[in-house]
């Protein structure tokens, strides 16, 4: 292994990554579904290929536990987190293509103003739920068949229908606290 080591803090590549493949195409997009440009493709492989050629399992491993037990009592088991459920709205909005976003947001009006798409989405339909990741999930899991790339989904005429006469996965009844029917 090399002296030089590569820091992936020095490159701003976003947030995270969604690795997606479908019919023998692997794709990668950023958090919002939207395709890495070439450019940012390349630095991502280039900063790969060096942290690959650079490390060891090894080295990962130690590294990660040595971090963890800087972080944490070193003779204690790890302490999780307590979950506590945020209230928000699962939506349910369409592109021009007909694909539909099934997404999760606090403020429905600032989140569709913020998307950065070629044309304004149509809002569809949403509801307001008492855990708006926990409903986010159950919904991405129930339609994993249509996702088309991140968060868009090819919904057909009787998935659109059920959504809106309230035919939802289960587990989201339990989380209901008000519906907005806004579906063709």
């Amino acid at each position: 292994m090399g002296n030089e080591k590569i820091k992936l803090s020095d490159y701003y590549l976003g947030d995270y990554y969604n690795f997606i493949s479908t019919d023998n195409e692997v794709v990668v997009a950023d958090r919002m579904g939207f395709l890495l440009s070439l450019d940012t493709a390349q630095t991502l492989k280039s900063i790969l290929e060096k942290y690959i050629e650079t490390h060891s399992q090894k080295e990962i491993s130690r590294y990660n536990f040595d971090l963890f037990r800087k972080h944490n009592n070193p003779d204690a088991e790890p302490v999780r987190k307590e979950y506590k459920p945020t209230s928000g709205y699962v939506y349910f909005l369409s592109d021009n293509n007909g694909y539909i976003k099934i997404g999760k947001t606090i403020n429905i009006e600032a989140r569709i103003e913020g998307m950065l798409l070629p044309e304004e989405p149509k809002l569809l339909h949403s509801i307001r739920v008492k855990d708006y990741n926990k409903a986010e999930i159950i919904f991405h899991e129930f339609y994993a068949d249509c996702r088309k790339r991140g968060e868009w989904f090819a919904l057909g005429p009787k998935q659109r229908a059920d959504i809106q006469n309230g035919y939802y996965p289960d587990g989201i009844d339990e989380l209901l606290v008000e519906v907005n029917d806004e579906l063709e």
